[in-house]
């Protein structure tokens, strides 16, 4: 008898237990990691024709879906964090604001949020330019009328399909931007067009999965990625929760494969700094990426 009831208050006891860590796991994944926002650095090795760039500095941000539970005050200290590693070059792989229409279109406040949302990227900074993609929710909701121009505003330039050349160190350094795959028309053959195979080629897009669509006609020496969000919940025992389309094989980090080719380049994605679908973020701190080139 005594037994049993050692037995039961032991179970009540670890019912209330796990109740509790359930909530403070929710509660910090709702309203403090969201909040954060760290810097990770990494390095990726240059190929031996372009030695002469090592030590470019390189910043990746994205996904900051401005509007769902993410403000214009958050993305100032984006901005400022940015600003604090001295990048030579800057780059946003997309998904700027969550919902085009709610957030700018319909809304009374939709000039204030659009001036504050330019006036915080206005303040990064990047020695050789700033460079953005099309994310899947900058083509929905009349975003790809707004998404372009406030970027260029805020003077990145904005590449589709495209590619911009950088001349450092008498090297030049092509930064190639494919439309979003969900909602646009990737196409490398513009993007690729007129470029030199000994030159270095940074590919960048919003959704990882599509690098094992794309044929690349030249070698790509780095390919950058965003939209997984890095499952915005990650847990040991079952990893991501929550992944987008095109976002199932690369979710977060670098991944090399064995049989690297100029279609399987050295892929990195990055979890980006906000959330959509639900406003949780657990064990996937909002981060900025400094890729070291060496």
């Amino acid at each position: 008898m005594l037994f049993k009831r050692l037995r039961r208050r032991l179970f009540f006891h670890i019912f209330i237990l796990c109740g509790l860590l359930l909530a403070s796991a929710y509660l910090y994944g709702r309203y403090i990691e969201p909040k954060l926002l760290i810097t990770q650095e990494t390095t990726l090795s240059l190929p031996p024709t372009a030695q002469d760039l090592s030590g470019l500095k390189v910043g990746v941000f994205s996904d900051t879906h401005l509007g769902f539970y993410y403000t214009p005050e958050q993305l100032e200290k984006v901005a400022a964090k940015i600003n604090e590693q001295n990048y030579d070059i800057l780059i946003f792989l997309g998904d700027l604001i969550d919902n085009y229409q709610d957030y700018i279109k319909d809304n009374p406040e939709g000039e204030a949020h659009r001036a504050a949302i330019v006036t915080a990227l206005s303040k990064t900074q990047a020695t050789y330019g700033k460079f953005a993609v099309f994310g899947n929710h900058d083509l929905g909701a009349m975003g790809q009328w707004d998404y372009p121009k406030i970027m260029t505003e805020a003077g990145f330039t904005v590449l589709q399909n495209d590619h911009a050349t950088l001349t450092i160190a008498g090297h030049k350094v092509h930064m190639i931007g494919l439309d979003d795959c969900m909602l646009g028309y990737p196409d490398p053959e513009p993007a690729f067009a007129d470029l030199n195979a000994g030159d270095l080629q940074i590919l960048i897009a919003h959704e990882p999965d599509m690098i094992d669509e794309i044929q690349a006609p030249l070698p790509v020496h780095l390919f950058i990625a965003g939209h997984s969000h890095g499952g915005q919940v990650w847990l040991p025992f079952q990893q991501q929760l929550i992944t987008p389309p095109y976002a199932k094989h690369y979710i977060r980090g670098w991944y090399h494969k064995e049989d690297a080719t100029a279609e399987a380049p050295p892929i990195f994605v990055t979890t980006g700094i906000g959330s959509t679908q639900v406003p949780i973020r657990f064990l996937n701190v909002p981060e900025i990426i400094t890729i070291y080139l060496q």
